[in-house]
């Protein structure tokens, strides 16, 4: 799973997995990105949290939000 997240290239799946493992796994990769300060963007109904070197830099919310 490291080397997923390190790897541009690479589209990693998790097929009939239960929702709070699948929970578990994403929050566990959003803290690992935070820690290795790495620059990505969370996107949610809400809108696009943008993160470069593990901080919340801005957060782009949809056109229907107020």
């Amino acid at each position: 799973m490291l080397n997923a997240i390190h790897t541009k290239d690479r589209v990693v799946s998790f097929f009939n997995a239960r929702m709070n493992q699948k929970q578990w796994l994403e929050n566990m990769k959003l803290e690992y990105m935070k820690a290795m300060e790495m620059n990505f963007e969370l996107w949610s109904p809400k809108g696009i949290d943008v993160y470069e070197k593990g901080e919340l830099v801005r957060t782009i919310k949809h056109k229907g939000d107020t």
